[in-house]
């Protein structure tokens, strides 16, 4: 990470914690206590980023904000996980050509993408026209889209229910139009390349029941 990127991230760090509402009504006290804690939290976590393993996400793929990332473990890789992952060639080519991934570390040239893990191997998916099952339980904004937001036709995964095969995962992003396993299915566990634990963000996300069942 070289000064431009550590610059970058901590002024995004400042506009968020910058989020923090402060009410009208607050007395001098309260807000001066407010703006300290927004300047020490922007302090905290502009030395974090002064050292590799973190990233900063401006798609609304997944939460906004800043993210830690930590070498990832077959044990870490539990259904609710966020992720840092290197997707393989041929997704990389569509994403590459309809301008979906900027240009980063991954050995293709390209950004990782940060995704939630939706199933793991063992799990039962079902893909359908008006969502993902995992084992039965229903996951809200995952209907595949016929459509990019620039109009172009979007392909998706086989319409079916299957077994997630060991040492694969299906991905997926909260916003109903996430790039994710709906349109490419199951990517391999070694495509994995950080566990990405959020250090800020803007929104709290929970997956449906698929989280928390088994």
């Amino acid at each position: 990470m070289d000064a431009v990127e550590r610059s970058s991230i901590i002024v995004v760090v400042a506009a968020l914690a910058a989020m923090a509402p402060i009410s009208l009504a607050a007395t001098r006290v309260q807000r001066a206590m407010t703006i300290t804690g927004i300047a020490l939290t922007t302090l905290i976590i502009g030395a974090i980023v002064t050292a590799d393993g973190v990233r900063v996400n401006l798609s609304d793929s997944v939460p906004i904000g800043l993210y830690g990332l930590s070498r990832p473990s077959l044990v870490d890789l539990r259904r609710g996980t966020m992720v840092a992952v290197c997707p393989p060639g041929a997704v990389v080519r569509i994403a590459e050509n309809r301008g979906y991934l900027a240009s980063g570390s991954c050995a293709s040239g390209a950004a990782p993408l940060l995704k939630m893990v939706l199933a793991v191997g063992g799990d039962e998916v079902r893909l359908k026209s008006d969502g993902i099952t995992v084992n039965g339980c229903s996951v809200r904004n995952t209907s595949p889209l016929a459509r990019d937001s620039a109009g172009r036709a979007l392909g998706h995964w086989p319409f079916a229910r299957s077994v997630v095969p060991a040492k694969m995962l299906w991905l997926y992003g909260p916003n109903p139009r996430s790039w994710d396993s709906r349109y490419w299915g199951p990517l391999p566990t070694a495509d994995v390349i950080a566990i990405a634990q959020p250090l800020l963000k803007t929104t709290i996300h929970s997956l449906s029941c698929a989280e928390v069942d088994g």
